[in-house]
């Protein structure tokens, strides 16, 4: 019975590494694609105020 619960344990103990594995990668992926997509955001504002001339309210 204790070989029997030791084996359960260890595949419990492996499906909670693969979780965790699993969120960390989904994790920076997210990130990745956040910062990817501001940045693009950036660089597409700057070109359309070279293009047309777009000036901020602000200067």
């Amino acid at each position: 019975m204790e070989r029997q619960s030791a084996a359960e344990n260890s595949v419990e103990n492996q499906r909670t590494s693969v979780l965790s594995s699993l969120y960390s990668v989904l994790f920076i992926l997210s990130s990745l694609l956040v910062g990817f997509a501001a940045f693009r955001n950036t660089l597409t504002w700057q070109e359309m105020r070279k293009i047309f001339g777009f000036r901020s309210y602000h200067t």
